[in-house]
C-alpha cells in the first residue's frame, strides 16, 4: 500500500533538506505521482531543474520553490 504524503508535509520536507528526489518534488510542486515525476523531469517540463548525484535524479530545495506562499503570489513573472 502505498504511503499518501500531505502536500504540508511535502513542502515540509522540502524546507528541511538541500535537496529532494524527483518524486518528493513532483509531488509538492504538482501532486504527481512517482512515474509521472520522473516522465516530467525527463521531458523537462517539471518547473524545476533536475541534477544527477550518485545515479539518482534530484531537484535542488530551492527557497523560492518551497516558500509558504508559492505560487508566488502578487509577483510577476520574469520576462524571457
Amino acid at each position: 500500500m502505498p504511503i499518501e504524503i500531505t502536500m504540508r508535509a511535502a513542502l515540509a520536507a522540502l524546507r528541511r533538506h538541500p535537496s529532494v528526489s524527483v518524486p518528493e518534488a513532483g509531488r509538492a510542486l504538482a501532486n504527481l505521482g512517482k512515474n509521472a515525476s520522473y516522465e516530467a523531469a525527463k521531458k523537462g517540463t517539471l518547473g524545476v531543474p533536475v541534477f544527477e548525484s550518485a545515479g539518482r535524479k534530484r531537484v535542488p530545495a530551492l527557497p523560492s520553490c518551497v516558500s509558504s506562499d508559492w505560487p508566488m503570489r502578487g509577483r510577476r513573472r520574469p520576462e524571457m
